[in-house]
């Protein structure tokens, strides 16, 4: 039930966004305000946590950097892709995390687009605070 209702807003917003906003990245008021209010719905969240389960990815780089004392510097990073079709579910990303991050196309592809966020602190604070209540009431 809950995944039903997410996916027929998720279509309504898709169609939208797309007609509305021919392909490009900036999402209308209307849109944001509608994102806005979907993020705060409880099952919406759950939604959000499955999707980033089957479609997100928690990555740590190691970059070389002489400016620190052991020469390599740690770079979280949480990201989602999408086709652009469902470029509004990287937009309720960045809504959910205080609208920090990025979505941005992916290099290399027409159609495909990603939603970003970086750092140790936005990581811990979002990423860690998001996926924790969603996975411990599974749990129990």
């Amino acid at each position: 039930m809950r995944f039903k209702w997410c996916q027929d807003k998720m279509s309504t917003y898709n169609n939208n966004i797309m007609k509305n906003n021919n392909n490009n990245n900036l999402l209308g008021v209307n849109q944001q305000e509608k994102i806005n209010s979907l993020v705060q719905g409880e099952n919406y969240k759950y939604w959000l946590g499955g999707f980033a389960e089957g479609e997100g990815a928690l990555v740590i780089s190691v970059v070389k950097n002489d400016k620190v004392a052991r020469g390599i510097v740690l770079q979280p990073e949480f990201n989602v892709a999408q086709h652009e079709n469902g470029i509004n579910i990287l937009y309720s990303f960045k809504a959910l995390f205080a609208n920090l991050g990025h979505v941005v196309k992916k290099s290399g592809t027409e159609k495909v687009w990603i939603y970003s966020i970086k750092g140790t602190q936005n990581i811990k604070i979002f990423n860690i605070s998001f996926f924790c209540p969603i996975y411990s009431s599974i749990l129990k």
